[in-house]
């Protein structure tokens, strides 16, 4: 074969690879890739032969090989290095820095993402230099360092509107909207999102326009928007369908099924899962076949159908370790940690969380270290060892500082709040619940800052601070009320209703509990509403009897 039909072949090997990486058919996109290299190398084409390397690592990434990835990354910089290929290097840089973020060593990733930055800026590539703010935006965003990682999506954003780039224009609106909705700055992400949909219809980019309605659902979602978040998934799935884009059908179906579970509509929510694992098991997807799996275990524990749920969990244990994802296998032992808990068996429950623990150490992935001390701390504190709980509570906090996670800081001030307070602690709750509040405010964190005033509500109320209770409980409900959340809502009404009771003001407890009633029927949501039936009843006797006794006395 002569070298001009060998470069020829080269090429369409490569192409051929793109296609199938596109697809997600990995497999054989490196089976094409592989010919191309061995082409490269026949021809001393050292440029085609890092290129070949840089593709077989980006195949490997996405298909969750993660040590493979590594290795051809590194291949590839080194030919670029040693020939002086900079557009190589710099995409060696930021494919490094990708599979990185996918092994949770995200400081490693950012070294790496800076160095392709470095790179570009000196050659003056704009292109790689706004890819390398995008990554880094993406980088900081997962490490919920939201402030930092806007700053590097508005970079990006500049350069690619000075340079009339829309593509990858668009790829910064959807960067800021993931990361404005993760700060739950919600209206600021919907603004984001459309301005990304926009350009991308403008453009008839249709992969973008489907990121843009899955974002656009999944800030809905977050906002506990659920219908109008539907409304977007099912935009999404329509056009994944028409593009017979599978992996994005499949994402579709993943978001409608968590819409439908957060409200409450467990049936639909599994028929939805069920037709996401259908398509991944058909593509062989194993990523995706994990998400649905631990789907379909949140969805049936939430219906109280434990045993189902672990045996979701059980097979994504499995196909976890099968794979060797260690991230999806510590997902798998929290999870089901969490379905033993909720079942009443605290002793299994915190086994798989100490698996998770144990895993998340070794992986240095402190962000699951401080999710498994928490769970820890749960089991503990509902199995009534206070003090144990306190501990693993303590470890959370001392992580998420270090981290300068201050969600995680929250909610650790928080579970400290709980435990003090069953503990009959009360004066050192009321301190953690302050302490979780200035951070929720600060933060600007409404979700946080209801769940602080329902600590501060509780810990008042069983301290005989009533009045002090009734003030933070009014102020939970006026967040619940503005937030539309209607579960905080009818938990602030039931809480109402119980200090009113304690205080004997039971016509006052009564209008409470038939707010808390209202709702719970409209949310469907059986337990509350049995709640609030029961005191309707139970005070409505008390409030007879009184009636009774008044005429006697009378």
């Amino acid at each position: 074969m002569g070298n001009i039909q060998k470069k020829h072949q080269l090429d369409e090997h490569l192409n051929a690879g793109l296609s199938y990486k596109k697809s997600h058919q990995f497999n054989l996109a490196v089976e094409n890739f592989q010919r191309a290299l061995i082409l490269a190398k026949e021809l001393k084409d050292g440029e085609k032969e890092s290129k070949g390397n840089i593709q077989l690592g980006d195949a490997h990434r996405l298909n969750n090989q993660i040590e493979r990835a590594m290795e051809y990354y590194e291949k590839a910089m080194e030919i670029a290095k040693e020939r002086g290929y900079k557009h190589e290097e710099t995409s060696a840089y930021l494919g490094l820095g990708k599979a990185h973020i996918l092994n949770n060593q995200i400081q490693e990733a950012t070294k790496y993402y800076e160095q392709a930055m470095g790179i570009a800026k000196e050659r003056k590539d704009q292109a790689q230099e706004t890819t390398a703010y995008l990554e880094l935006g993406n980088a900081y965003r997962l490490n919920k360092r939201f402030q930092t990682a806007i700053k590097y999506y508005e970079q990006a954003l500049e350069i690619a509107k000075e340079r009339k780039d829309q593509a990858q224009e668009t790829t910064a609106y959807l960067g800021l909207g993931e990361a404005y909705s993760l700060n739950k700055r919600f209206q600021t992400a919907i603004k984001y999102y459309e301005q990304a949909l926009e350009i991308a219809k403008e453009r008839k980019d249709q992969d973008q326009e489907i990121m843009a309605y899955l974002g656009l659902g999944n800030d809905c979602r977050l906002n506990n928007q659920f219908q109008t978040s539907i409304k977007y998934y099912e935009q999404a799935l329509d056009i994944a369908k028409e593009r017979k884009d599978q992996h994005q059908e499949t994402t579709a179906y993943l978001g409608l099924g968590d819409a439908c579970r957060l409200n409450n509509q467990f049936q639909t929510a599994i028929k939805y899962y069920e037709q996401a694992l259908e398509i991944a098991k058909q593509r062989k997807d194993q990523d995706q076949e994990t998400t649905a799996h631990l789907k379909l275990g949140k969805a049936y524990r939430l219906n109280n159908q434990f045993q189902t749920a672990i045996k979701y969990y059980e097979q994504t244990l499995e196909i976890a370790k099968e794979r060797k994802d260690q991230d999806q296998e510590t997902t798998a032992y929290l999870n089901l940690g969490k379905a033993y808990r909720l079942n009443n068996q605290f002793q299994g429950a915190i086994k798989y969380y100490e698996e998770a623990l144990e895993i998340a150490k070794e992986r240095k992935d402190q962000a699951e270290e401080t999710t498994a001390y928490l769970n820890l701390g749960k089991a503990y504190r509902l199995n009534n060892q206070f003090q144990g709980a306190i501990k693993y509570y303590e470890e959370a906090l001392e992580i998420a500082k270090e981290r300068k996670d201050q969600g995680e800081e929250t909610t650790a001030y928080l579970n400290l709040g709980k435990a003090y307070r069953l503990n009959n602690q009360f004066q050192t709750a009321i301190n953690y619940y302050e302490q979780a509040l200035q951070i929720a405010k600060e933060r600007k964190d409404q979700d946080q800052e209801t769940t602080a005033y329902l600590g501060l509500g509780d810990a008042c109320r069983l301290n005989n601070q009533f009045q002090t209770a009734i003030k933070y409980y009014k102020q939970a409900l006026r967040i619940a009320k503005e937030r539309k959340d209607q579960d905080q809502e009818t938990t602030a009404y039931l809480k109402l209703g119980l200090v009113y009771k304690s205080n004997n003001q039971f016509q006052t407890a009564i209008k409470c509990y038939e707010q808390a009633l209202k709702i719970a029927k409209k949310l469907k949501n059986k337990h509350k509403e049995n709640i609030a039936r029961y005191e309707i009843e139970e005070l409505s006797r008390i409030a007879g009897m009184f009636r009774h006794l008044n005429v006697l006395v009378g």
